[in-house]
């Protein structure tokens, strides 16, 4: 966590439509590096992780507020309870998976 992303980055990500990674694989002495060396493979394992933690934080939240409304789609119709149950199970599968450390991308 926090491996150099920092949160103002993250919470900057939410209002993208999309993420390109470009990767540094050169050495320039006039170039910072935040780890002091060049590693793009590293560096995109750290992004990706980052991102994923960032992704299992907001799911989480997702689901809590999916959980808030059980009792009322339980009580509307069949097919609103049932919609509910299978939005929460496609919410568990994809927090599973990213929990399992793979992304959702």
């Amino acid at each position: 966590k926090g491996e150099g992303l920092g949160n103002a980055f993250l919470s900057h990500i939410k209002a993208v439509d999309g993420i390109i990674h470009v990767m540094r694989a050169f050495e320039d002495d006039d170039v910072i590096h935040a780890e002091d060396t060049v590693d793009p493979v590293r560096d995109i394992n750290t992004i990706s992780s980052e991102l994923r933690i960032k992704d299992i934080s907001d799911l989480k939240g997702v689901i809590e507020n999916h959980m808030k409304k059980k009792t009322a789609e339980a009580t509307k119709t069949p097919q609103s309870k049932k919609r509910w149950e299978e939005n929460l199970a496609s919410y568990e599968k994809i927090l599973k998976w990213l929990e399992d450390g793979k992304d959702a991308r």
